[in-house]
């Protein structure tokens, strides 16, 4: 099998658009999961501050700011991951690129001096 670089930057460039989608997939499924939560908990933080007396007070306050401070922690790390893990695809697309133009550099460098060398043996 004769090894073609169009058709391996072809095929790493189709993986990492591969990786690319799964990677944004659980990005989404994670926000969505703390969206589904969010929808479950707030109802029943309501009802547990109502049954003991303090939903006008400080407490159901900072409660929901807790809360809301943990929820935003958690999808800022969500969007870290992914930014981290988009970074590292372009390495990989730059490295494939990389690959791919010096199996074409040293082509053309080798076509130049069997041309060169042609070229001397005629003169």
């Amino acid at each position: 099998m004769v090894y073609d670089p169009n058709q391996a930057l072809a095929d790493a460039l189709a993986n990492i658009a591969y990786q690319s989608g799964n990677i944004r997939n659980r990005y989404t499924e994670g926000i969505d999961k703390w969206n589904m939560q969010r929808q479950a908990l707030v109802p029943k933080m309501q009802s547990g501050f109502a049954r003991r007396g303090v939903v006008n007070s400080g407490i159901k306050q900072k409660g929901f700011g807790d809360w809301a401070r943990d929820t935003e922690a958690g999808q800022k790390q969500l969007r870290r991951n992914l930014d981290d893990a988009l970074f590292n695809l372009v390495g990989q697309q730059l490295g494939a690129y990389n690959v791919y133009g010096q199996t074409q550099f040293d082509d053309a460098l080798r076509r130049a001096q069997t041309a060169a060398g042609i070229r001397e043996a005629t003169q």
